[in-house]
């Protein structure tokens, strides 16, 4: 999508929406978002030897400017247009997730089967940028969708490379954003639809709108990768249209079909063809996911027979349904789970092998969608024996206002201002036969407060309490 721009794109060395990132040569985007208005720093730009300044349509800035200002119909857009044709290297086979969950382990599991195979390949999201063939430099602000130009920066890098099969994690936030127009992606995924994110999007239908631009604005004539266990199946398929290829998973898919799950095995039918393999992952969830990255890996050009082969090699992505330590026969699990669905998929999976007691810590992040924090309550307590609430990322929040929203709906909770502490408290009370599951976090190694990242690991707290030095 051209975004009406005709520019010759050879005058021009590089782009950026970052004015201390500007040399002679540089298109200068100037951007406003929530925080800063790029159009603050256009005389800065200029000095530094931007070439051309962008601004977008509806801009009222007319300070004099000895460097041409374009104004175009969608600035975002633009910039992702733009860093298209400065690099334009992108691998052959490029597949997409979206979904409230299960994007991180669809793009992990697809980067596994692909190196497993023998090719070359890499996937982009929460954790980062991964692949066994290439190291690229990454900002300390990793975003689940990297921005536009980072992301083509990235794809022109790796095809470089010959790494030619990627997985990219793609956030609403990037769709709404276009980090990924102008990707040229083969097959898309879309795993699941439940409420999270409504501090930016502020209602169910402009998150789902956002999601759906994957398949009917940024893909075309790809195939869709659907969840048909999802409500919105249907309507899913209406909006796509002839725009792509459908093809759905799942316990009611027609292509890939879920028969059964657990005791270690998978069983599935793919075009009317059954398998069945044994499986190192926990959790039901977890299985629709293989499922789900299988079907972009024979979107792909991978063969079902060399995948299958492959499955009881597949390792859960880092903090997802982890298991990280046994202590006193009870085992405790860390998860990434930070949405009512999520936490629930995770709380369920682990009720349902527990003999004992299921313990939980958790808390929700600050600045983001309250109305998710009651809910994430009363599912806690609903599927837990005992719920311990803490802080997560308070971010510029108060930590105890944001306690007493999600105790809210887990009545008999136990409340600890402290995530160390709430962790050494929950393994003090293990027996035999339990199950604690840290949730929220997973990977990660740091806390939000205000604007400061704080080192702290869940995995690394849990060792501690089980092995102290």
């Amino acid at each position: 999508m051209k975004n009406n721009i005709d520019i010759d794109i050879s005058k021009y060395i590089g782009i950026s929406t970052d004015s201390r990132d500007i040399k002679e040569g540089y298109i200068y985007a100037a951007i406003k978002g929530s925080h800063f208005n790029g159009e603050d720093f256009i005389e800065e730009s200029v000095s530094q030897g931007a070439n051309l300044v962008l601004i977008n349509h509806d801009s009222t800035y007319d300070k004099p400017c000895p460097t041409p200002i374009l104004k175009v119909e969608n600035i975002r857009l633009a910039v992702s247009y733009l860093a298209s044709l400065l690099y334009p290297k992108q691998p052959s086979n490029i597949v997409a997730i979206t979904g409230t969950n299960g994007k991180t382990s669809n793009a992990y599991f697809y980067n596994q089967f692909a190196e497993l195979l023998g090719y070359k390949s890499a996937c982009i999201g929460t954790l980062g940028l991964i692949s066994s063939h290439k190291t690229f430099h990454q900002s300390k602000d990793i975003l689940t969708s990297p921005a536009s130009i980072t992301m083509h920066k990235m794809l022109d890098s790796l095809a470089s490379d010959n790494i030619n099969h990627v997985a990219i994690e793609a956030s609403s936030h990037g769709l709404d954003q276009h980090r990924i127009d102008c990707v040229r992606i083969k097959a898309a995924a879309f795993t699941n639809f439940t409420q999270d994110h409504l501090d930016y999007h502020h209602d169910m239908d402009s998150y789902f709108k956002a999601k759906m631009r994957l398949f009917t604005e940024v893909m075309i004539n790809g195939a869709a990768v659907i969840n048909a266990d999802m409500p919105e199946f249907d309507n899913i398929v209406k909006l796509i249209g002839s725009r792509n290829k459908i093809v759905s998973y799942g316990q009611n898919g027609a292509e890939y079909k879920l028969i059964a799950f657990g005791d270690q095995h998978i069983e599935f039918e793919a075009y009317g063809k059954r398998f069945k393999s044994k499986i190192g992952l926990n959790g039901y969830f977890q299985a629709q996911n293989l499922l789900s990255s299988i079907a972009l890996c024979v979107a792909t050009g991978l063969k079902i027979e060399d995948l299958v082969s492959v499955i009881p090699q597949i390792q859960a992505a880092p903090g997802r349904l982890e298991q990280v330590a046994e202590t006193r026969g009870a085992k405790i699990f860390i998860d990434y789970a930070h949405t009512p669905d999520a936490l629930e998929k995770a709380l369920s999976n682990l009720r349902a092998e527990c003999k004992g007691k299921l313990f939980v810590v958790f808390g929700c992040g600050g600045d983001r969608d309250k109305a998710k924090r009651p809910i994430m309550g009363r599912i806690a307590s609903d599927l837990a024996d005992v719920v311990i609430i803490s802080d997560d990322n308070p971010r510029f929040e108060d930590p105890a206002q944001i306690r007493r929203e999600v105790v809210e709906g887990a009545k008999g909770a136990y409340e600890l201002d402290n995530r160390k502490h709430a962790i050494s408290y929950a393994i003090g009370l293990l027996q035999e036969n339990d199950i604690l599951l840290v949730a929220g976090k997973g990977h990660e190694t740091y806390q939000i407060i205000g604007d400061i990242k704080v080192y702290f690991s869940d995995h690394e707290e849990i060792m501690s309490c089980i092995f102290p030095s």
